[in-house]
């Protein structure tokens, strides 16, 4: 009878430990990364010879072992990583600015007309304590450019987008993600300036064409009497936005900002601003990263951080120009990002996006101060709206100026 009960309790005892140890291996099973592996530094998938971004949730790519600080879910989402909806204690503000800029795509196209020159807005975003008369404080500058058809008031919600809150046109969270992130002490000393690449002048009005009041408001009286560009205006919408607005940002509103804020660049000269390349960066959303792209290939002697967003990657072409001109003068990068939702049509991306990693010998990853000089972060259900644009901007933060 003893050793029947022994028996029993023997197999028991054994189904018992069978049975836990399926548990384990089921629970062991689930903490496995989901979905198809990719290779951690090539991004090729197993088995298709495809490349695949990493799929980032919680800090770690569910396909490899590779960890991050950028998060891949939308904050729009994700109150509880960022609220957007949700103002900082202590919030910066927005000042709008006008700067005189000349027309260099029209210049080239009316080479016999000498100089035109064009009144520009933009406006700036200065975060909590920013004091102007402390001048031993300085900051960094962050150029963020719209896409087709927006507006220099995109980002923080301002002229036509004042009262609209729709995903689509955005504005709506771009402060609290960037007073969160400063007051959290995620981010570094940033002033940011939102340009365009557009001109809005009225081709009908005689001798100095002011903005319509009903968009702009009131033009600085300064700028009365400028010649503007002389009856050709309505062309410099084509004629400026990709190929020459890099000069217009170099020689024209990098000065302005230099010389009316408290940056790293001693003064508007060309050879403090490229003294100060380490604090200026340029992001671009759809259109505007590919001029984010072309502010690469023709200012990195200015600029050293960089991110495309949604459009643009730079690629082979960047990576050859990188190599060839910048490099070799001592123009190193410090950061690239790139981020796109994964609505969007992005796969010819990663490839140029590997193109680019390749061709320049860079690491990815989010340890800037590691030497990762590179990234891709697509956003989880998310699509070419603001949504992906302020989740790429929370986290190319957390790692521009930072290195």
């Amino acid at each position: 009878m003893k050793k029947t009960v022994k028996r029993m309790l023997g197999i028991v005892f054994a189904a018992t430990m069978l049975l836990s140890a399926s548990v384990f291996a089921a629970c062991e099973e689930e903490k496995k990364p989901a979905g198809r592996k990719h290779d951690q530094n090539t991004l090729v998938v197993e088995g298709t010879g495809k490349v695949q971004c990493h799929n980032f949730v919680d800090g770690r790519c569910t396909m490899c072992d590779e960890t991050t600080i950028f998060r891949q879910d939308p904050l729009s989402k994700s109150p509880e990583i960022l609220n957007t909806a949700q103002p900082a204690d202590k919030q910066g503000h927005i000042e709008e600015i006008w700067y005189k800029s000349r027309a260099y795509g029209l210049e080239a196209a009316y080479p016999d007309e000498g100089e035109m020159h064009i009144i520009k807005h933009a406006y700036v975003y200065l975060p909590a304590g920013y004091d102007a008369n402390n001048k031993d404080k300085k900051y960094n500058v962050l150029y963020m450019m719209h896409g087709n058809k927006l507006n220099e008031g995109y980002w923080f919600g301002q002229l036509n987008y004042a009262t609209d809150r729709s995903p689509y046109t955005g504005g709506y969270g771009t402060e609290n993600v960037i007073d969160g992130l400063y007051a959290a002490g995620k981010c570094a000393d940033i002033i940011f300036v939102t340009p365009t690449f557009y001109s809005y002048y009225n081709k009908d009005a005689e001798g100095p064409r002011d903005y319509p009041t009903q968009y702009y408001g009131k033009v600085d009286p300064d700028y009365v009497g400028i010649d503007t560009a002389n009856n050709h205006v309505q062309e410099y919408e084509e004629l400026g936005i990709d190929e020459y607005w890099p000069n217009e940002l170099k020689n024209d509103l990098m000065p302005y900002i230099a010389e009316h804020y408290n940056t790293y660049a001693k003064s508007g000269a060309p050879e403090d601003l490229i003294a100060a390349r380490d604090h200026h960066g340029f992001t671009g959303l759809s259109r505007g990263g590919f001029v984010c792209t072309k502010v690469a290939t023709q200012a990195m002697d200015y600029i050293s951080y960089f991110a495309t967003e949604s459009g643009g990657s730079g690629g082979k072409a960047f990576a050859d120009v990188y190599n060839t001109k910048w490099k070799p003068q001592g123009y190193t990068l410090n950061y690239w990002f790139h981020g796109f939702g994964s609505s969007e049509d992005y796969q010819a991306t990663v490839e140029s996006f590997c193109e680019l990693r390749d061709g320049i010998g860079a690491t990815t990853g989010s340890n800037i101060k590691g030497g990762d000089q590179l990234e891709f972060v697509l956003s989880n259900k998310t699509g070419h709206n603001y949504a992906t644009w302020i989740t790429n901007l929370y986290n190319l933060l957390q790692v521009f100026f930072l290195k």
